[in-house]
């Protein structure tokens, strides 16, 4: 029976996948990486069942973000926040924060949409205008990666 994922990780479950991690065919211990392309071996042995189109997404984050590489760090880093959608979508938003500021711009929204989309086809249409609009909660005129978390928190669909 898959694990209920609304409850965190114990750290004892966290050093499991780890293990499971450093297991996978492709991973590299030097890079201390593994390819996008095993990611259904990894959700598959950590009994994290996810449709076929929920896979391609991930591998598609991975291939657009960190060039096929799903990092250690960052993929056990997403598994510890998995049971909170904020956190794990305001981890997801800092990764867009190319520039490190803590505001996602129009062009990091543009990149962010592009997998948003796929998990929820009615923010296709959506503009920078929108988002600022909706997301810029404490209205400074832009979107923390906070704000930004929410928002997608507000609109997710998985």
């Amino acid at each position: 029976m898959p694990r209920d994922i609304t409850k965190p990780y114990t750290e004892d479950e966290l050093v499991l996948i780890r293990g499971i991690f450093l297991d996978l065919p492709t991973y590299n211990a030097a890079g201390e990486y593994a390819l996008s392309s095993d990611v259904g071996e990894l959700f598959r042995r950590m009994d994290y069942p996810r449709t076929a189109e929920q896979l391609a997404s991930y591998e598609l984050y991975w291939n657009l973000n960190f060039e096929g590489k799903i990092p250690l760090e960052d993929a056990l880093s997403s598994i510890r926040n998995s049971h909170s959608l904020r956190q794990l979508f305001i981890d997801r938003a800092a990764v867009y924060d190319t520039d490190r500021n803590g505001i996602i711009t129009a062009d990091e929204f543009e990149e962010l949409l592009k997998i948003a989309v796929i998990h929820e086809p009615k923010l296709q249409n959506t503009t920078f205008e929108d988002f600022l609009t909706e997301a810029d909660t404490n209205k400074d005129g832009q979107v923390s990666i906070e704000e930004c978390g929410a928002w997608l928190e507000k609109h997710a669909n998985i």
